[in-house]
């Protein structure tokens, strides 16, 4: 689902603890300016095992651009995910988010299970979300058209 830019809404702050490292932190606003990927995930959740893939691809293919790939793990065990990002070897920063507090920062957006991924434009406003598994092939093309907005 993708939201016109007059009906997007801002998320509130989004940070946490690194899945990998807890002595690093990790805010969304570091990336204002940027687009985002937010994918909410957990290393029990089959499709995101699946998917991870397809976001490594996104991140790669937007090395240079003005893109950030973030994940968020949910509702999981920090060991556990922390193994599931080394197996996978991803390529992006995870928050360890075993609270589902993320969930809480972002109104008006449904975010009925994991996976689940957003776009979040250079204002920090929800542009689009893709519910269950994701291909790069279909994320991608919003990537692009989110970044060439002014």
């Amino acid at each position: 689902m993708l939201y016109e830019p007059a009906q997007r809404r801002a998320i509130k702050e989004i940070s946490g603890e690194s899945v990998t490292d807890p002595n690093v932190g990790i805010s969304l606003r570091e990336y204002s300016g940027e687009v985002i990927v937010l994918n909410l995930w957990a290393s029990w959740c089959p499709p995101c095992r699946t998917e991870t893939y397809e976001l490594k691809k996104i991140a790669d293919a937007t090395k240079g651009e003005a893109v950030q790939v973030v994940g968020v793990d949910v509702n999981d065990d920090r060991t556990a995910a922390a193994d599931f990002m080394n197996n996978f070897q991803v390529n992006y920063p995870s928050i360890h988010d075993p609270e589902k507090r993320v969930g809480l920062a972002i109104s008006g957006i449904p975010l009925p299970a994991v996976p689940t991924t957003l776009i979040i434009d250079k204002q920090q406003r929800v542009a689009a979300v893709f519910m269950g598994g994701i291909l790069e092939s279909d994320v991608l093309p919003t990537v692009h058209k989110v970044l060439a907005e002014n």
